[in-house]
């Protein structure tokens, strides 16, 4: 696929002598997108929101997948206090509390046992647990599925003011009628990819871990890691680019990820500049959004304090303390919440908004004037168009 080039030069230089930086105007495709969204926020608004309730914006990964939750300190913390509990003395100190706790767990294993050995109520726990779960996957996949239709609509409507259109949204929906299906089944593919790629790298070390062949484990596992977490990636940016070409055009599964895999291995130097732009963004849109919630925090806790104590100077009674207080919660914790969405909300617009522009810009194909003119003295004016479309065509 011809890629074009901002300098518009008459002969194609050398791939490997053009500057990143200069290839593609990075600074401008940040300003485009911030403009874009900053005119149209309130005709992306309610989509975004919804997006980012339902699972967010299908065009990034979700860093918080890899966050530790820090148990292994607590673990830690409480092994230490129970080598310290071990000393004499704090043992006669905390005699009948430890007494106490050891009956309580007794008690407790007791009514499990009795619950367990009896044959009529556990069947019914066990139709319960498994009607719930049951029902528990219906509404991850009903959400799941619409998300897949809130994202679709979500381009539909960028790539619409990406025009210079502000279609109305039953319009687009129309235009994008049965996309969300092939969306899904597009998701539900690279789910089972990583799924399997995992499996894939963590298998040798877990074989060297049953066979207690502690250091062969630990190395095999810390190479399968690495290569655990270039995969997952490769995996995003194929998945990122398989998605945008399912949406611009009529193409099959096949096509749309053949497209994007050869897309990202010929653009990857692009992406990682272009990724590196968002995680820059992030981290100061993560900061500016702080402030603002801690700002906007503050504000609800005066307002909701202020109208509690004029309600306590009104009535004057004592026992509507808690009543006051529920309130007062209720005050602050609902509007910053919605002040949390709508952040949230203008968050995947701009990230939505930015990769769809950056894809275009790689993908798509650009006839300079310099081009056109070319093609109007050799060819005529008669077979223009014709050499246009196929100049634009060209892979």
């Amino acid at each position: 696929m011809n890629v074009p080039k901002s300098s518009g030069e008459k002969t194609a230089p050398d791939n490997n002598k053009i500057s990143l930086l200069k290839e593609i105007d990075y600074f401008s495709l940040l300003k485009r997108t911030i403009s874009l969204v900053r005119n149209n926020l309130r005709y992306l608004l309610i989509t975004g929101a919804l997006v980012s309730l339902t699972g967010g914006q299908l065009l990034t990964m979700d860093s918080s997948l890899f966050q530790t939750t820090g148990g292994g300190s607590g673990y830690d913390t409480s092994s230490n206090n129970n080598s310290k509990n071990s000393s004499p003395a704090l043992q006669n100190q905390n005699y009948p509390e430890i007494l106490k706790n050891i009956q309580n767990e007794e008690n407790i294993k007791r009514q499990v046992n009795n619950f367990l050995s009896n044959k009529d109520k556990l069947p019914s726990l066990l139709w319960t647990i498994g009607i719930a779960l049951f029902l528990i996957l219906i509404m991850v996949f009903l959400v799941f599925l619409y998300n897949c239709h809130l994202n679709v609509l979500f381009l539909g409507q960028i790539s619409c003011l990406e025009k210079g259109r502000t279609d109305n949204k039953k319009i687009i929906k129309r235009k994008i009628r049965g996309k969300w299906k092939k969306v899904a089944v597009l998701r539900l593919i690279f789910v089972a990819l990583k799924i399997a790629s995992i499996l894939l790298f963590i298998s040798p070390a877990l074989f060297f871990v049953f066979q207690k062949n502690w250091g062969t484990a630990i190395f095999l596992g810390i190479i399968a890691l690495i290569a655990l977490l270039i995969a997952l990636i490769f995996l995003s940016y194929v998945f990122r680019y398989s998605f945008l070409y399912l949406l611009g055009g009529n193409l099959s599964l096949k096509e749309s990820i053949d497209r994007g895999h050869d897309l990202f291995l010929k653009k990857w130097k692009q992406t990682v500049i272009a990724s590196l732009i968002t995680v820059a963004s992030h981290i100061v849109s993560g900061i500016g959004a702080f402030i603002l919630l801690f700002i906007f925090l503050i504000l609800c806790a005066l307002i909701s304090g202020l109208i509690g104590l004029i309600i306590v100077i009104i009535i004057g009674k004592i026992y509507l303390y808690w009543v006051i207080g529920v309130l007062g919660v209720l005050l602050v914790l609902t509007p910053v919440l919605l002040f949390a969405i709508i952040l949230s909300a203008v968050w995947q617009s701009f990230l939505t908004t930015f990769w769809f522009l950056f894809f275009k810009e790689i993908a798509g194909v650009k006839i300079t004037e310099t081009a056109v003119s070319k093609i109007l003295l050799v060819k005529g004016k008669k077979k223009a168009t014709e050499a246009i479309n196929k100049e634009m065509t060209n892979d």
